[in-house]
């Protein structure tokens, strides 16, 4: 193993070095149905926009060269809101891609969104919940509607076990 300066240096002169990620971000899309006061969305220049098709399916069939690469379909807004966010997810399967790591708001997981994602298979999904009162939720989540996701959650998760629906692994 190399030292940590030696590391460093090679891989600042050759990048190639690392090797393929094993976990990429692909950021379907940086809108955002709520607005946070402690996302990093504030500082955002970008203009809203949604991820094409063609260069979704560019990046991975990219990633699909190196199996079992991890692949997080989010970054700064809410993929949910992307149109083509199923056939995205279907797409990523397709190529034998994954694991698939999401993170939701779960505000727009009504029961066809909530079934669409349990047919897909995604591997991992994460509800960004940080708290268990209302006030709260509402006060830091603007936009957010507490009773909402707490019911999107728990029908998730009930038609997930009715289903007997192996995955996601649910955090």
């Amino acid at each position: 193993m190399d030292n940590p300066v030696e590391f460093f240096e090679r891989v600042t002169r050759d990048p190639s070095a690392l090797g393929f990620p094993k976990r990429v971000t692909v950021e379907l899309t940086n809108a955002c149905n709520l607005d946070c006061v402690f996302c990093p969305r504030h500082f955002m220049e970008d203009k809203l926009a949604m991820m094409p098709w063609e260069l979704f399916t560019k990046i991975i069939d990219e990633i699909a060269g190196y199996p079992g690469t991890a692949v997080v379909p989010f970054f700064r807004g809410e993929s949910l809101l992307h149109k083509q966010f199923i056939p995205m997810m279907r797409y990523i399967k397709q190529k034998g891609v994954g694991p698939i790591q999401l993170t939701t708001n779960a505000m727009l997981l009504d029961e066809k969104m909530s079934q669409d994602i349990l047919d897909s298979n995604i591997d991992f999904l994460h509800f960004s919940l940080d708290t268990t009162e209302k006030e709260v939720y509402e006060k830091v989540r603007v936009r957010g509607k507490f009773e909402q996701v707490q019911s999107n959650v728990a029908r998730f998760l009930e038609m997930k076990e009715r289903g007997g629906h192996k995955l996601p692994e649910i955090q």
